[in-house]
């Protein structure tokens, strides 16, 4: 008899799966500030859902830093993959806290500029505009982590233990 049973992986298992939350929802949060810019119809939906994805991919980007540096750990790194971990790993740690700040300021921002006031109004197209600019800049600073985690993956062999 088969055991169909699914058990989690250890910890610094988790970090290939983890890691594809943020890398999914950031962009998908950038693309309903977008929205939010354009179709004032559906101004405060958008909002909303940019917010649930922001915070959804901030937890997620702790908890990736989080198993990776604990993968790390448990992972043998060949001597010349050592540069591109590091840098990874900086990188990593660098977008985990810009998205975390970047996230408080945005429901910040939310609370402020859909309040039904003047200011709200006035303050909401130029503040959306720059804070979906500095997102695409965390946004590509996201995509080089990424693309580091690739290198480890498939030009070094680098894979965190699943068991």
């Amino acid at each position: 008899m088969n055991d169909w049973s699914i058990t989690l992986p250890p910890w610094y298992g988790m970090h290939p799966i983890v890691t594809h939350f943020p890398i999914a929802l950031f962009p998908t949060a950038l693309l309903f500030i977008a929205l939010s810019i354009v179709w004032k119809r559906f101004r405060l939906a958008f909002c909303i859902v940019s917010m649930i994805l922001l915070t959804i991919a901030a937890i997620g980007s702790v908890v990736a830093v989080a198993t990776g540096s604990e993968a790390r750990i448990h992972t043998a790194i060949p001597l010349e993959a050592d540069t591109v971990m590091s840098h990874h790993a900086q990188m990593a740690a660098s977008f985990r806290t810009f998205n975390s700040l970047f996230t408080i300021v945005y429901a910040i921002f939310i609370l402020l500029a859909l309040v039904k006031t003047k200011l709200g109004e006035k303050i909401f197209l130029p503040a959306s505009i720059l804070l979906l600019g500095i997102g695409c800049l965390l946004l590509w600073q996201l995509t080089v982590t990424g693309h580091l985690g690739g290198r480890l993956v498939h030009e070094f062999g680098v894979h965190a233990k699943i068991y």
